[in-house]
């Protein structure tokens, strides 16, 4: 349900549900393609930690990512981004590429609106 939005949001809004698509039931391919973006993305994003960390961390993305809602933005069926949502809350935001330039493809909609997915 959104509330309140103006018809550029509304035509914003369609194009972010068109770009962004909710898995219902991962597979292993989307979840590896998932695992791989997030440990890419902690890795350059966070340079001044060492990379074993994340590389440590893998075990619990495996298992708890399954548990998150996911939304995923594709390209040619191949994952280019994901929002890991926990309990209502967005958890993260990944995206392949070099950083906040490429995620834009995945942005939300400019004014502030009430998402009920």
């Amino acid at each position: 349900m959104v509330k309140n939005v103006s018809i550029r949001d509304k035509a914003e809004l369609e194009g972010f549900k068109k770009l962004i698509k909710k898995i219902e039931k991962i597979t292993e391919k989307e979840l590896q393609e998932i695992i791989s973006i997030w440990l890419e993305s902690n890795i350059q994003t966070h340079h001044y930690i060492e990379k074993s960390y994340w590389e440590k961390n893998l075990p619990v993305v495996e298992k708890e990512l399954p548990k998150a809602e996911i939304f995923v933005d594709q390209i040619d069926d191949k994952i280019v981004g994901f929002i890991g949502i926990m309990d209502g809350y967005i958890a993260g935001v990944f995206v392949v590429g070099r950083g906040f330039k490429s995620a834009k493809r995945i942005a939300l909609p400019s004014s502030t609106v009430n998402l009920c997915f």
